[in-house]
């Protein structure tokens, strides 16, 4: 910890670099790394284990949760929203490309409501809401149920006198609605194929 002591400064007018020291500063640091090795240790000798190694989806999640999600088909759904979120389910699902012979599959009902608010005096709106709901089957190959759940993501964006600027602000929140409930879809099956032996 010798090197602890010491932190870098650059003068900013030579450029050059300036050694001082913040005994405050490291107490604190070294206060925090104690404590998150001891609630790493508590945590290891309880039983907890993360889903996900890193903290993210895909790369880091589980080698044998990732197996089991590499098998779950996703089926087709209508319209484009429900091509959107079918995409973001297969890149939140496949690290390594679609299943050729899948043992599950995961189906979805998708509806999406739209409100205006904020009406102003010539009934113009100047905000809308977006909702999203999914509700969501996992089954085997053969069709048996194995797992439901639902997934519900809300949203607004300003709409303004503009077609074009609408049309974007709109697209861009179904698009965040249906990233949000794809997560949730996935983090759910995620955790129940977790469970599974």
């Amino acid at each position: 910890m010798g090197c602890a002591d010491k932190k870098e400064v650059y003068d900013e007018s030579s450029n050059e670099r300036i050694e001082s020291t913040n005994p405050g500063m490291n107490a604190m640091n070294y206060a925090n790394l104690c404590g998150i090795i001891f609630l790493t240790i508590a945590l290891g000798a309880c039983g907890f284990q993360p889903l996900y190694a890193t903290g993210g989806f895909g790369a880091s999640i589980d080698d044998a949760v990732a197996q089991k999600l590499q098998q779950v088909a996703v089926e087709s759904m209508p319209e484009r929203s429900g091509q959107i979120l079918r995409n973001n389910l297969i890149d939140l699902l496949y690290a390594k490309g679609r299943p050729a012979h899948p043992q599950y599959r995961l189906k979805v009902d998708l509806k999406t409501s739209e409100e205006y608010l904020g009406l102003l005096a010539n009934s113009t709106s100047t905000l809308a809401e977006l909702d999203s709901n999914a509700t969501f089957f996992l089954t085997d190959a053969q069709g048996k149920e194995l797992f439901r759940g639902t997934a519900h993501s809300a949203t607004t964006y300003d709409r303004l006198n503009n077609q074009f600027v609408n049309l974007s602000a709109h697209d861009d929140a179904v698009e965040r609605t249906l990233r949000e409930i794809a997560t949730q879809i996935a983090n759910q099956v995620a955790m129940h194929l977790k469970r599974k032996p």
